[in-house]
């Protein structure tokens, strides 16, 4: 990237804040000096950001082969690296490397769910892997759709029950070898669900009673209900099971630990409301607070408070692995560690943190995204 420079510029035969032909008087031989001096300056001011713009738009970031105009955020999933569900006259399955597959014409819905893309198409519902071959096509039931579900081998539909308002909505499991569950009969309309060891937690909105939530567990082989706790106003934020039938929640009003019996055995105390939560080594880390005051939290399984750090902005997504939490704020990327809260790195972006996995950050924009890795220097970035 070439740059004009204050002192290159000139007019005819003119020189910078001097004109030609005409003697400079020696009185103002100093002004002229430093006025030089501050060109200088700035020059190399404006040489050194350039750099460092060509080391960030050259060296740190690229953008994805094929990149499409409008990403789906809450399409973004880190499992196995970056997955994404973007729109190019039509739908695409993307991944780490970018472009996976084209889906299909006639394409009407697709997520992600485990580093596989699921779609609906006319009647059916098809599934592909990370390497973008066919590898699940099973009936689709009018009115479905999709719901992605982490920890589940396959992918749940959902539709009303019945035509009246505050029916009851039907849920199926369909897993990657073709099999179906019993349809299981919820209380609400789904929003939010996980799965383990043949349970299956989903957080819904109960509309009778004014869009409250509600966080159902069900066996995923018979279709019963076996708990159904209400949690007051709010919407689903995470819902992440744990050991022993336990299940952690967050809503963006409150937080908490559900016992296997459907009791809640331990609350988070928050201030503000909640933007999102994760869980790593028996520790929930929230963010939550005001705009103008965010928070990182991490509290103990028995609700005890481990740390506490202000954000640069309010963090979207949290993504704990190994020893460290990611925390993707509106305007910057902070790396804290999960033991003591000690911030490792902090940096400003200048466009949306999406989603991050396998030492790589998506970034998005309303031109499209690019991919930037993180085994880099941190100190080096912007």
């Amino acid at each position: 990237m070439s740059v004009l420079l204050p002192w290159t510029r000139k007019r005819g035969r003119e020189g910078p804040g001097i004109r030609a032909g005409r003697p400079v008087p020696a009185s103002n031989r100093p002004k002229a000096s430093l006025l030089s001096m501050l060109f200088t300056l700035l020059g190399i001011v404006a040489l050194l950001l350039t750099a460092r713009e060509a080391l960030f738009e050259g060296t740190l970031a690229r953008m994805l082969p094929e990149g499409s105009k409008v990403w789906e955020a809450s399409s973004l999933e880190h499992s196995g690296g970056l997955y994404a569900v973007a729109y190019e006259n039509g739908r695409a399955f993307y991944g780490p490397l970018g472009k996976i597959v084209s889906l299909p014409d006639g394409t009407e819905e697709a997520v992600i769910s485990g580093g596989k893309a699921y779609a609906i198409a006319g009647t059916s519902i098809h599934g592909y892997g990370p390497d973008g071959k066919l590898f699940l096509t099973q009936v689709k039931e009018p009115g479905e759709n999709l719901l992605p579900c982490k920890g589940l081998s396959g992918i749940l539909v959902v539709r009303p029950g019945g035509g009246g308002f505050g029916e009851p909505w039907v849920l199926r499991a369909v897993f990657d070898g073709g099999e179906v569950s019993p349809p299981v009969r919820l209380p609400g309309i789904p929003a939010e669900a996980a799965a383990e060891d043949g349970l299956l937690y989903v957080g819904l909105r109960d509309i009778a009673s004014g869009g409250a939530a509600l966080l159902t567990c069900a066996e995923v082989s018979s279709g019963k209900v076996l708990w159904c706790l209400p949690l007051g106003d709010g919407h689903f934020r995470s819902i992440i099971p744990l050991s022993s039938g336990r299940v952690f929640y967050a809503t963006s009003k409150s937080a908490g630990v559900v016992g296997p019996g459907g009791g809640i055995t331990c609350s988070l105390n928050l201030g503000g409301p909640v933007w999102t939560a994760a869980w790593e080594d028996e520790t929930a880390f929230i963010s939550h607070g005001l705009i103008s005051e965010p928070f990182v939290t991490a509290f103990a399984d028995d609700g005890k408070l481990v740390w506490q750090r202000r954000t640069p902005s309010v963090a979207h997504r949290l993504v704990a692995s190994d020893h460290a939490l990611v925390a993707l704020c509106q305007t910057h990327v902070v790396g804290f560690s999960l033991r003591d809260g000690r911030r490792e790195y902090s940096f400003k972006t200048r466009d949306l943190p999406l989603a991050v996995g396998e030492g790589s950050i998506l970034f998005g924009n309303d031109k499209g995204a690019y991919l930037m890795s993180l085994d880099i220097n941190l100190s080096r970035l912007p």
